[in-house]
């Protein structure tokens, strides 16, 4: 069955999103979305390949967890779609500010990995930099608002859904 069949809002929408990150990976195309000298100029490393491999991430999380609801892992499958959300949060941010991007990307060893990204999204960092990004853009406050109780409400939203058999899938 596909996707759309399954009965999980939005799963007919993740082989669209597996196939953005193919299309826009750097060996398959030189078209993508940004320069490769976006954030270096000498084009490494190249922000094609890091928003590709960010959104094969994305979806292999909302594939796990669709899987993770229909064998009834519940508790699992709500901490890996906040994981997912934040995951998605992270790429908007870093794609929307180069020089943030640059200093996520070029960390060399694990131990800087982990400083910059506490630098850059810990302690309440990702939701700051998350608000400031809805407000660059111009969302209206009302929506800015609406989207900030979403944020914090997937447990009681995945409940409800799983109450109303909107998780069935099969």
């Amino acid at each position: 069955s596909s996707f759309g069949s399954m009965g999980y809002a939005g799963c007919d929408k993740l082989p669209l999103v597996g196939h953005l990150a193919i299309a826009i990976h750097p060996k398959r195309s030189s078209a993508g979305p940004f320069s490769a000298t976006w954030i270096n100029s000498d084009g490494r490393p190249d922000p094609n390949l890091i928003l590709s491999q960010g959104l094969v991430q994305v979806v292999n999380n909302a594939l796990a967890v669709v899987r993770l609801s229909r064998d009834g892992l519940d508790v699992q499958a709500r901490t890996l779609v906040r994981v997912t959300a934040e995951l998605t949060w992270q790429l908007a941010v870093l794609f929307s500010n180069p020089e943030l991007l640059r200093k996520y990307a070029v960390a060399q060893s694990e131990e800087e990995e982990n400083r910059v990204w506490w630098e850059l999204f810990g302690r309440g960092r990702l939701l700051r930099r998350t608000l400031d990004l809805e407000k660059a853009l111009g969302l209206p406050a009302d929506v800015s608002a609406a989207l900030d109780a979403h944020r914090f409400s997937y447990p009681d939203q995945h409940d409800q859904l799983l109450a109303a058999g909107g998780l069935e899938i099969g």
